[in-house]
């Protein structure tokens, strides 16, 4: 039982209405299946920028983001992709990529992926959608694609910078390097121009405080990469990510289905704008007080990944027919790691975690160390720990679809700064102890129509002077099936409270539990695509619970699409969340926290979101006009209050392709919060981009984004402006 007090009657409805739901989404669906991992909704994107519209529009989910974003930069060659590499690709079924592999095959080669239109096997519109994540080359990167006979070496480059109308200091500068010879030597390199990140932090004993650095503009050698791949064998040095399985015991590559180490050289200039003062007054006030309304660009930004080699040895021919093959995976990794300033503690000042608190951050004074000086608020402290890690990996696999793999990691977090003991609040990514790891059992199995894949773990800490050891399960087991219009996916997870492994990615709720995830839950999830000449459906519903609080939670959406003629496809969607099924109501928040109780711990929300939007898509022979608008009910009660906001905006969306490969792009947003009828927030948004190539394959693109507050706090604030500049270059 969920909990021992009983549903009331809006909650029983909405059992039986999503019971509902399901049962029609099983219906839609043929036991003959083919395997799916269906995306939330139709992904038609070109830059990263898209990726950040989908979202804000809430067309994908936070993980679907994540996902494509890493793949966007990433990419995949279709010559070389394996099944797994393939099927992360957007809107294809595993049918589609076993077919799209039998025709490599047959053929040798699929280029650009033209041939797979001419076949059959995709539509013109699949291929269009998947063409922005191609030709980056898998492992390496877009020069890979251009590697073929007589070509010994290929290279890629992209350089980006972005600037704002309120910027004084030099703009931030990413540039990402990519090169491949033909005897499988690889490199990657990613730069970064930063202005707003810390620099060193020292420990006073004195103020028993931290003392940090003031930024300055820095080039760091962000990524670095090396990688050199023979037959069965392969090596790799410096900057990369490792994931295996269905992600429950080790992932660090954002990938769906991971199977191993892959290079890791991504950059990227954020397109957000941040204050440019971080100070608060303390012993001296804030240097840049005056500035506090000011906003800049933000810096660029990378993923903390590992540094250090990785080995493997692959489809090594087991057995006495030698069917079978062994792959075995062994890293190890020595990386700094950064962490936010109240994610800290210093355990000489305390005799307890829980009685703890975050140490200052002052700004080091450019005099003698005792000047009276200011404080940063909210600071990202750079290199405060080392992560010493060593991992591996062992997988027998009988066919291309069927696996059984042993995944296992030990990790520990050293300090980086001497003269205080720092540890890790409870709230952090990493388990406070700093000593931690997993070992986890995975399988794969692939028959006819039919896959299942699943995986247990545990995980253990290792004791320390204030806290005793620990360690929990996790488990994941995944079943998909489709037809060539019908797909189908249902993913049950298991997570004991004490599963804690900051390196698990696998299927969770967004909520977390000391700053985990893939903790304390329990919950099944199902995803359903339905495609006919002219119409198309998607739904999702996930349920879970906490195994401690017993407070069962839902999400849901349901997208249809129709083609009405050769130039008009129409969308409509609902979504329904709910973070408390059974006691939840008008009174009840959903977002924040609704207050704290006897102990002062903050009580999580119990209220639910409504939303619904409508799109419309004019098609043109050279582009499309794209309108769209939406509205949620959100839940805003508090104590002794009842209300309820609205949330609508308004999207228009023009894009045009010409002869001569130029892409152009131009949006407007519209959006307002109110609450009891009066307007809360009020602001509109526009971004003009264009796209257009230099030489055969090189590429400049330039983007202009502005954005004003009409009514809320920020209508004070003065409007904003940025542009985006970058360039891609093929060799």
């Amino acid at each position: 039982m969920w909990s021992a007090a009983q549903p009331t009657a809006r909650g029983r409805w909405r059992l039986v209405l999503w019971g509902l739901v399901a049962l029609a989404l099983l219906a839609l669906v043929e036991r003959r299946a083919a395997q799916a991992s269906p995306h939330d909704t139709f992904i038609d994107v070109e830059t990263e920028q898209d990726l950040y519209d989908a979202i804000s529009a809430r067309l994908i989910s936070s993980e679907t983001f994540e996902r494509l974003l890493e793949l966007l930069a990433r990419g995949v060659v279709l010559d070389t992709a394996t099944r797994e590499e393939l099927h992360e690709l957007p809107n294809l079924t595993y049918a589609e990529v076993d077919a799209m592999l039998a025709l490599r095959a047959q053929v040798g080669t699929l280029g650009n992926g033209s041939v797979l239109v001419q076949v059959g096997v995709l539509s013109q519109r699949q291929l269009d959608a998947i063409a922005p994540f191609l030709g980056r080359g898998g492992s390496l990167g877009k020069g890979a694609a251009a590697l073929g006979p007589g070509v010994p070496f290929a290279a890629w480059a992209q350089v980006g910078s972005r600037v704002s109308r309120q910027d004084r200091e030099a703009p931030p500068v990413a540039l990402q390097l990519r090169a491949q010879t033909s005897s499988g030597l690889s490199l990657g390199l990613g730069l970064a121009l930063t202005r707003h990140r810390l620099g060193a932090v020292v420990f006073d004993p004195t103020r028993q405080a931290l003392l940090a650095t003031p930024p300055e503009p820095t080039l760091t050698v962000a990524k670095a990469t090396l990688r050199w791949d023979a037959r069965w064998f392969s090596a790799l040095a410096g900057s990369y990510r490792v994931g295996f399985g269905q992600r429950v015991t080790f992932d660090d590559t954002g990938a769906d289905q991971p199977s191993g180490a892959v290079q890791d050289d991504q950059v990227a200039v954020d397109g957000g704008l941040v204050r440019a003062c971080k100070e608060g007054d303390a012993e001296a006030p804030s240097s840049c007080a005056a500035e506090r309304a000011r906003l800049v660009t933000s810096d660029v930004r990378w993923r903390e990944g590992l540094w250090g080699v990785a080995l493997a040895a692959r489809q090594l021919p087991v057995g006495r027919s030698g069917a079978g093959l062994l792959d075995l995976h062994v890293w190890a990794s020595l990386a700094p790691r950064s962490v936010a300033s109240h994610e800290l503690v210093n355990l000489r000042r305390c005799e307890a975690l829980l009685d703890c608190e975050a140490p200052s951050v002052l700004r080091r004074p450019t005099g003698p160390l005792l000047s009276p000086t200011s404080r940063y608020l909210a600071a990202r402290l750079p290199a405060m720990f080392s992560e010493r890690m060593l991992g591996g990996n062992v997988t027998y696999a009988r066919d291309r679809r069927s696996h059984l793999g042993v995944t296992g990691y030990v990790s520990r977090l050293h300090s980086l700064v001497s003269g205080a003991e720092l540890a890790l609040q409870e709230g952090a990514r990493w388990p406070t102890t700093g000593r931690f790891g997993a070992v986890g059992l995975s399988l794969a199995r692939g028959r006819g129509a039919v896959d299942v894949g699943a995986e247990v773990a545990r995980t253990f800490e290792q004791a320390t002077n204030q806290r005793a050891g620990s360690g929990g399960l996790g488990a994941v087991l995944r079943l998909a099936w489709a037809d060539a219009r019908r797909e189908l996916e249902v993913v049950g997870r298991y997570y004991e409270p004490t599963f804690n492994n900051p390196y698990a990615r696998s299927v969770a709720a967004a909520d977390e539990l000391q700053g985990q995830r893939a903790r304390d839950e329990a919950g099944v999830r199902v995803r359903g695509a339905w495609t006919a000449t002219r119409l198309s459906a998607r739904a999702g519903l996930d349920a879970w619970a906490s195994p401690t609080t017993l407070v069962p939670k839902l999400s849901s959406y349901l997208r249809g699409e129709w083609q009405t003629s050769a130039r008009w496809r129409l969308g409509l969607s609902v979504s329904y969340d709910d973070k408390d099924l059974l006691h939840g109501g008008r009174d009840e928040c959903f977002e924040g926290t609704s207050g704290v109780d006897a102990r002062g711990e903050a009580l999580a929300c119990r209220g639910a979101r409504r939303g619904g939007a409508a799109r419309a898509v004019l098609l043109f022979p050279t582009g499309a006009l794209v309108a769209q608008a939406s509205h949620d009910v959100v839940d805003a009660g508090a104590a002794r209050r009842s209300e309820r906001r609205h949330d609508s905006s308004v999207w228009l969306i023009a894009s045009a392709h010409t002869q001569n490969g130029v892409s152009l792009r131009a949006q407007a947003r519209y959006r307002e919060a109110s609450l009891q009828g009066q307007p809360h927030d009020r602001s509109v948004a526009a971004a003009v981009e264009a796209r257009w190539p230099m030489r055969a394959a090189d590429w400049v693109r330039v983007r202009l984004d502005g954005a004003a507050a009409l009514a809320g706090p920020a209508a004070r604030a003065p409007a904003t402006a940025s542009l985006w500049v970058g360039y891609e270059l093929v060799y």
